[in-house]
């Protein structure tokens, strides 16, 4: 099932996917998950909590752009992806899509304690006028993405 989930304060999406609820709700506090075996509580089942009662679990999570030109109407190689926001000390994975399917997957550099932004090298082998990209989070690391910068080389129209 996919979930989104929006942040009031900040109206900030976040799209949840993988969980055994087909419905969610914050009720008195407390987050609860309905499926067909009845309804639960988030957090309290048996499992060993830490000091401070908190579950930790591993959440796979992605942000995925839509197809985009990006105003060139030329043909593109991308050559690096550059990520700006907040990073656990784990990689992102980049996977560029063009629209004819072709889907190459990398890895970006390994954020330090202090830096804010990371970026994968892309490979020479892919050319295409559209392209998305998906980014992706390791080990279910936390991450929050500000702006995502794409150094694309433009080819010339001769196909």
């Amino acid at each position: 099932m996919l979930m989104i989930s929006m942040n009031r304060k900040s109206l900030a999406p976040t799209q949840l996917q993988g969980l055994a609820f087909n419905s969610l709700v914050t009720f008195n506090g407390r987050t609860l998950g309905a499926s067909a075996t009845g309804i639960h509580a988030m957090g309290e089942c048996d499992v060993d909590l830490d000091e401070d009662g908190v579950v930790d679990v591993e959440v796979d999570a992605f942000i995925e752009t839509p197809l985009s030109d990006w105003g060139a109407t030329n043909q593109k190689r991308i050559r690096r992806v550059y990520i700006s926001g907040e990073f656990a000390s784990s990689p992102m994975i980049v996977k560029t899509k063009n629209k004819e399917g072709n889907e190459r997957s990398y890895t970006t550099t390994t954020p330090g304690a202090d830096e804010d932004s990371v970026y994968a090298n892309i490979g020479r082998d892919g050319k295409g006028r559209h392209w998305s990209l998906r980014i992706e989070n390791t080990n279910g690391a936390d991450f929050s993405i500000d702006a995502i910068s794409v150094i694309p080389v433009i080819l010339n129209n001769r196909r």
